[in-house]
């Protein structure tokens, strides 16, 4: 009996050793996709003992050599797998441009699109860990800024992998607005934008105005008067810099190669610098009484806003900037009144009385390939009843199903309306569905697996927008932006599909079609 209790004793010491001996990732196991995370980070930067870049050495000023103890001490970086490598470096500023890491991060994506992103520490580092082998697209940008992009290959022989990157210096173009003594102007409706080619006196809902409000990056909090701000430039010059009160052009200058600075001179009483205003009534569609109480949404381009409330008479009136404005009167009560009307600066716009008639809805199921209820986001669009194009400025609204996949669309009007599944685990679906004669119920959305597309542009080529249309010509993506040559995915069911290319001042309308079947497609536009 003793000699049992011995051996039991004996075989309990082992496993303590063993326990309290075993490798650190046994007992703090990382999540993959926890790659943002600062302490993880810091931990593992901490083990690496990879010899600094010349990037580093001019940053740190000297690169102190690795003691030969110290790194046999430190072992390999902390990593729960083994089939994966970490990727660390530092980001350095542009030249010129204020040192500051808060507003830096990293991204990294693969050949499939799949994407993560890193924050850049404190000292200007960044880390991604557990890092599968393969081709990456690196790019690293600040908000004040610069920009770096790579292309590195990762391979589990090389092991390991650091990569310090140098911001390069942005295309800015100083704006400066005065009046005709010289005085600065300012307004929260003010900004400027860079197009290819000179704009007329509208920036309105085409394609090349949301090029250019979309591409350019224009920021006045902290710049001295007279500067407004400034605009990011996306391609070289010779471009157009126009200075635009919302949608209305007030002036257009071109801008040379190697200029740096934009002066406007506008008399403050202009009437391109003035507000306009609109007007509306509301009426009951029965009882023909004026509705008090209702709040009306504005939707402009850049945003939306609610409204005050209409008056006891139901009337709104409100000043408003100049441009296209999408007019929604959301109401459980009554159905939706959707209007686009054009605001003109200095003039009030009467839209007279707007009879709303009773509420209206669309519901229905969203099932999954399995026939089961499926817990997703569902966006809806108002299309025009001839063309079947979107109707608004590329507004979309949105809804949950629950648990059990229904759903309902609420506070819309007699039209046609395009709903569309977004689900990252599915093929992008859509669905029209006719509520001009009312409510519409029993609707059903089935998901379906998809092959992906995985789209990419030539660096060559900036300010690349595609559109996506199924063999029955329905719209599936609308004016996707690809501001650079990572590539990105798309699931698809499988099909004939055709892609319509545009690039800025370039390329107009370009078509290409596609077969998706069962395996990944890569797609380089343009």
């Amino acid at each position: 009996m003793r000699r049992l209790a011995l051996l039991v004793l004996g075989f309990g010491l082992v496993i303590a050793a063993w326990f309290f001996s075993r490798p650190t990732a046994d007992l703090q196991p990382v999540d993959p996709e926890l790659e943002d995370d600062r302490a993880a980070i810091a931990a593992a930067s901490a083990e690496l003992p990879s010899p600094l870049s010349d990037a580093s050495i001019s940053k740190r000023g000297s690169a102190d050599p690795v003691p030969v103890a110290a790194a046999a001490l430190a072992g390999p970086p902390f990593d729960a797998r083994n089939d994966t490598v970490t990727l660390s470096g530092f980001v350095l500023p542009a030249p010129g441009t204020e040192s500051d890491p808060s507003s830096t991060w990293v991204s990294l994506t693969d050949r499939l699109g799949k994407s993560r992103r890193s924050k850049v520490n404190s000292e200007g580092d960044y880390s991604f860990l557990h890092v599968e082998p393969g081709r990456f697209w690196i790019r690293a940008e600040s908000d004040l800024g610069g920009m770096a992009r790579r292309v590195i290959d990762l391979d589990l022989a090389a092991g390991d992998r650091r990569l310090d990157l140098q911001l390069g210096s942005s295309l800015d173009i100083t704006i400066e607005v005065v009046d005709l003594v010289g005085r600065p102007i300012r307004s929260s409706h003010l900004f400027a934008v860079a197009t290819s080619e000179e704009p007329g006196d509208w920036l309105a809902d085409d394609t090349h105005a949301k090029q250019s409000w979309q591409s350019n990056d224009f920021g006045a909090t902290s710049s001295p008067a007279p500067v407004l701000g400034r605009v990011r430039l996306a391609i070289r010059p010779p471009i157009f810099v126009s200075l635009v009160n919302y949608q209305r052009v007030i002036a257009s200058q071109r801008v040379e190669p190697g200029q740096t600075k934009v002066r406007f001179v506008l008399d403050p009483t202009a009437p391109e610098l003035q507000n306009g205003r609109l007007r509306l009534r509301l009426i009951d569609g029965q009882t023909r009484q004026p509705l008090a109480g209702i709040f009306v949404s504005m939707t402009y381009g850049v945003g939306s806003c609610t409204c005050p409330p209409t008056s006891v008479d139901g009337i709104f009136t409100m000043p408003c900037v100049p441009g296209v404005l999408d007019l929604r009167v959301p109401s459980m009560e009554y159905e939706s009144a959707e209007l686009q009307v054009r605001i003109e600066p200095g003039v009030e716009t009467d839209l007279g009385d707007i009879t709303l008639g009773p509420a209206i809805s669309i519901s229905g199921m969203v099932l999954d390939d399995q026939g089961q209820g499926r817990e997703t986001l569902i966006t809806y669009d108002m299309l025009d009843p001839i063309t079947r194009a979107p109707g608004y400025q590329g507004i979309q609204w949105a809804v949950k199903s629950s648990a059990d996949g229904s759903f309902q669309v609420t506070a819309i009007a007699h039209r046609i309306y395009r709903l569309r599944v977004r689900d990252e685990a599915f093929a992008l679906q859509s669905m029209d569905v006719d509520a001009r004669s009312g409510s519409v119920e029993n609707v059903i959305m089935r998901v379906a697996r998809g092959e992906p597309l995985i789209v990419s542009s030539d660096d060559r080529w900036p300010l690349v927008r595609f559109d996506v249309l199924d063999e029955s010509g329905v719209l599936v993506i609308s004016n996707r932006p690809l501001y650079g040559p990572e590539p990105e995915k798309i699931l698809l069911t499988p099909g004939l599909y055709e892609v319509e290319v545009r690039v800025a001042g370039v390329l107009e309308g370009a078509r290409r079609l596609l077969t998706i079947a069962s395996e990944p497609v890569e797609l380089v536009l343009p």
